[in-house]
């Protein structure tokens, strides 16, 4: 009977990647990675550009099949001012080896300790120093990494000041689905009193919205904008051929249901 053997796979002999296998596993991952973190919205708006927060880095070691390691996180306090922080230290580790190290503070009087006393002040100051440390240290692995993905290869942690945390940036609002208010049945009368009888345009859009504009009595006001009293006033006026025409310096635009428009298509505003 043939023995079997038990390899220890961290002590198994791996040959080195080219350039060009390293970049091929890199893109794999920053793809893979950008998935994740706009899906779940692991990343803080600064500025306008995307920093990733500490569960990211997270994700980014995991793909090297690495993990965060707290080498110490230790309280101190400053012999002057006499102000508690908490400092650690915190290793990526790989089979036992270490890749990269972080050591990031967190002082009592930053947001995290915010409104926290006692024990719950340096609970919070101790998870903040090791959790920021941890972002420290995948920034000094695998930042490139994170640029193949498009983000900014500064951990959002360490662009903090102290002062508040960095929020998120506004969703978009959505588009409107009222629908547009329907023209008036003044409106319409006007818009049909711009033909003669036999269908031909008389007067433009244009014209007739600057006529309604000059006219002093409608103090610059547009046609939406009138009464209906108002509004007849401007239709008899259409009808008996007192507007004034602009002549050639004015294009014809089209009437879109109802609603003056432009020669580009816009609506005519007063």
């Amino acid at each position: 009977m043939t023995s079997l053997q038990v390899i220890d796979q961290d002590k198994l002999y791996l040959a080195p990647m080219t350039p060009a296998e390293q970049v091929t596993l890199a893109t794999d991952q920053a793809n893979a990675l950008r998935g994740v973190v706009d899906q779940q919205g692991l990343f803080t708006m600064i500025s306008g550009k995307k920093h990733l927060r500490a569960e990211a880095w997270q994700t980014i070691a995991s793909f090297d099949n690495a993990s965060f390691e707290t080498e110490y996180c230790n309280h101190i306090v400053d012999a002057d001012t006499e102000g508690e922080a908490y400092v650690a230290k915190v290793n990526i580790t790989k089979h036992g080896e270490v890749l990269a190290s972080g050591i990031m503070i967190c002082g009592f009087e930053e947001f995290p300790c915010r409104g926290k006393t006692g024990y719950g002040k340096h609970r919070a100051a101790m998870s903040a120093a090791q959790t920021w440390a941890g972002a420290k240290a995948a920034r000094m692995r695998y930042a490139w990494v994170v640029t193949l993905a498009g983000y900014e290869p500064t951990p959002a942690e360490e662009m903090q000041d102290g002062s508040a945390p960095p929020v998120q940036a506004p969703p978009k609002p959505k588009p409107s689905t009222q629908p547009k208010p329907k023209p008036s049945e003044k409106l319409q009368q006007l818009n049909q009193a711009r033909f003669d009888q036999e269908g031909t345009e008389v007067y433009s859009g244009d014209e007739i919205a600057q006529a309604i504009r000059d006219n002093p009595t409608f103090g610059g006001r547009g046609p939406r904008d009138l009464t209906d009293a108002e509004l007849d006033g401007v239709i008899e006026s259409v009808l008996a051929g007192q507007v004034p025409h602009a002549g050639d310096e004015v294009s014809t635009p089209e009437l879109v249901q109802g609603e003056l428009v432009d020669s580009e298509g816009e609506p005519i505003e007063a």
